[in-house]
């Protein structure tokens, strides 16, 4: 089991520069964070993690990839949950997609939904040899390029697939739960990025997100958080990181 009997657990991360800690600040706990993180990745893996980041940064969209911190644990939940793949619906430069593949068991298969077209084939790239890194050996990345909904429709799912990290079209998050719910059965795991919309899901008014966004992932939040109104059993918590990370575990 990943996760204990108790059906929320929030996790809050108790800094008063909470907000963009996680994503593009720095300070002494996150300093302390990651280099044990480090410490536990190999050389090369480090620098495919770095070829990542700067491709973002190149790009000017390193404030919406995942930190480290964040990577890390996404990783090591992949992993508890010994999955022999997994899928990914929006995945930029890679920087997530290279933690998710980590957690994956020996052999396993990472599907990548990207719909920008340089993206795509920067991830390609990337993951076109990745026999020199200890931590991706034998394992394999499939990229579909388009739009996350569309492919989906028409996407055969492989067998042993595990679950879902969510960080792609954010009016589309209830769109990708209503196609995981119908599609995967058993045990699986749901892991999304940016549940909180900068704070504009509990009414803050400061930023770029619009009014269907919220609705949209208000609906998600609640499906997932609110065990009772549905029959899928989910054990479900939030991360307090600045923008929020839901992870769910539906019950077989």
């Amino acid at each position: 089991m990943i996760f204990s009997n108790q059906k929320v657990l929030v996790i809050a991360l108790k800094s008063c520069h909470l907000k963009e800690l996680m994503r593009t600040g720095r300070n002494e706990h996150l300093d302390y964070l990651d280099s044990f993180y480090r410490t536990n990745l190999s050389p090369e893996f480090l620098a495919k993690m770095e070829t990542a980041r700067e491709e973002s940064r190149q790009l000017n969209r390193e404030g919406i990839s995942v930190s480290l911190s964040e990577a890390y644990l996404i990783s090591e939940l992949v992993r508890q949950s010994q999955s022999a793949a997994f899928m990914e619906l929006g995945s930029l430069t890679g920087y997530s997609a290279l933690f998710l593949l980590r957690g994956l068991k020996e052999n396993g298969t990472l599907y990548c939904f990207e719909k920008d077209d340089h993206c795509a084939l920067f991830l390609k790239n990337l993951f076109a040899d990745t026999g020199s890194v200890p931590e991706l050996k034998g394992k394999k990345v499939v990229v579909v390029h388009g739009d996350a909904r569309q492919k989906l429709d028409s996407w055969e799912v492989p067998s042993g697939l595990g679950g879902v990290f969510i960080d792609a079209n954010k009016a589309a998050y209830v769109d990708y739960l209503n196609w995981i719910e119908s599609r995967l059965s058993g045990s699986y795991l749901v892991i999304a990025d940016n549940v909180f919309l900068s704070g504009s899901v509990w009414g803050a008014k400061e930023t770029s997100f619009s009014a269907k966004q919220i609705q949209v992932m208000n609906e998600f939040n609640m499906r997932l958080m609110n065990n009772p109104v549905n029959n899928l059993k989910y054990s479900s918590f939030f991360i307090g990181t600045s923008e929020g990370l839901l992870v769910a575990k539906r019950q077989a």
